[in-house]
């Protein structure tokens, strides 16, 4: 889709595909994103308000801390990405609204808007103030052919408790009203679910995050840069993001076929990992992961040396579509989940959970064999899960 300004300019395609996502991902009117970007920043990354507020979406960075709890994910508030944590942002803010004030339909959006814009508790967001930012957004999505016509979802990942949220203005325009929006309050802590948050919460989280960076180059040379990424690079740091470390994987941004034995990781397709790269599935088996943030790892190199023959690894956004740094002529970009049909040699989801298995390595790893050792093992606490750690298992893993 396209977003026009009301300048007469198209909306950047990065932030109009980082919307739509976030729109499917948490049944937000993709209308109410656009247009709240719209009134924020015109679309601008590097906008600062006088008042601090920073980036497309104009959130406060002294407030981080609480817009990640609010989201259920960390995002970076100065790039696209912050849309997505708008989204889940705005569903917490519309549940509050049905809960706090009884408002039901269109309503509760038109809340969500307003406590992003004045804080949950001002007479704006209270009263459901149609001047100024309201009006502005519907006519922008009257414009665009746009309306609500989403509802409200009953669960969302990693959605906390409803704790006070800082009143402070986010935009760079003044409010309608003369008066400022009361001094911020300090928010409750919200209940982090036990064990963290949800796996699901943290693979849809990288991609996401993934999301926003379409349009990035690609580059091997600069793949620890800000504006370009390979394909493992991509993947290592869309979930770097959301705290998921890659120590004793490989190297400190480790390459494709290193991550596919990442202990946080279970192995969806095939059964062993001693079988990756030995046969290439098809479309069939890459249907079989269709969670956002599961991972493919694929043959794209005929010719290659490597073992396990993994030479490239995407991001699934949905059933039908894959985020990933592509190629120096396409960047990073989206694709048809079954792209490399033929080509599949592993597939991965995140599950920090998953039983520990011969061939995975990390930090999960590495604490086993510290367990191990400490009742009479001798092993290289190396995080490599080989066969004198799966013996020790079979010796001494009663006792843990």
């Amino acid at each position: 889709m396209e977003w026009k300004m009301e300048n007469g300019r198209p909306a950047p395609a990065a932030a109009v595909d980082v919307a739509e996502a976030s729109s499917v991902t948490y049944r937000v009117p993709v209308g109410i994103l656009l247009g709240t970007v719209e009134c924020e920043s015109d679309f601008r990354l590097g906008v600062v308000s006088s008042a601090g507020a920073v980036g497309p979406c104009q959130f406060q960075p002294k407030y981080a801390e609480d817009y990640y709890r609010y989201a259920g994910f960390r995002f970076d508030l100065t790039s696209w990405e912050s849309i997505a944590g708008m989204a889940a942002i705005f569903v917490f803010y519309a549940k509050l609204g049905a809960e706090r004030y009884g408002f039901a339909g269109d309503d509760l959006w038109r809340f969500a808007m307003l406590a992003h814009r004045y804080g949950q508790n001002s007479e704006q967001a209270k009263t459901l103030q149609r001047k100024g930012r309201v009006d502005d957004v519907e006519r922008m999505m009257r414009q665009n052919g746009l309306w609500y016509d989403t509802p409200i979802p009953e669960e969302v990942p990693g959605d906390p408790d409803s704790p006070e949220e800082p009143e402070a203005p986010q935009g760079p325009e003044a409010p309608q009203e003369p008066e400022a929006p009361p001094e911020p309050e300090e928010p409750d802590a919200p209940e982090e679910p036990e064990g963290g948050r949800p796996a699901a919460c943290v693979a849809q989280g990288a991609a996401l995050w993934a999301m926003t960076k379409l349009g990035s180059r690609y580059s091997q040379a600069d793949r620890g840069a800000a504006d370009a990424f390979d394909c493992s690079s991509l993947v290592a740091r869309a979930y770097a993001a959301q705290g998921v470390s890659w120590a004793l994987v490989g190297s400190a941004i480790p390459n494709s076929s290193q991550e596919v034995y990442s202990d946080a990781f279970e192995l969806l397709w095939p059964e062993t990992y001693a079988q990756i790269g030995k046969t290439l599935g098809g479309a069939s088996v890459l249907e079989r992961a269709t969670q956002a943030g599961d991972l493919q790892f694929l043959c794209t190199d005929k010719s290659t040396k490597r073992a396990n023959r993994i030479t490239h690894v995407t991001i699934v956004v949905d059933g039908e579509e894959i985020v990933h740094a592509r190629s120096t002529r396409y960047g990073v970009r989206t694709d048809p989940l079954t792209l490399y049909r033929g080509k599949a040699c592993a597939l991965l989801r995140y599950n920090p959970e998953a039983p520990l298995r011969l061939g995975m390595r990390g930090l999960r790893v590495q604490a086993l064999q510290k367990a191990l050792n400490a009742r009479g093992a001798k092993l290289d606490v190396d995080g490599i899960y080989g066969r004198k750690t799966e013996e020790a298992v079979a010796r001494y893993g009663a006792a843990l």
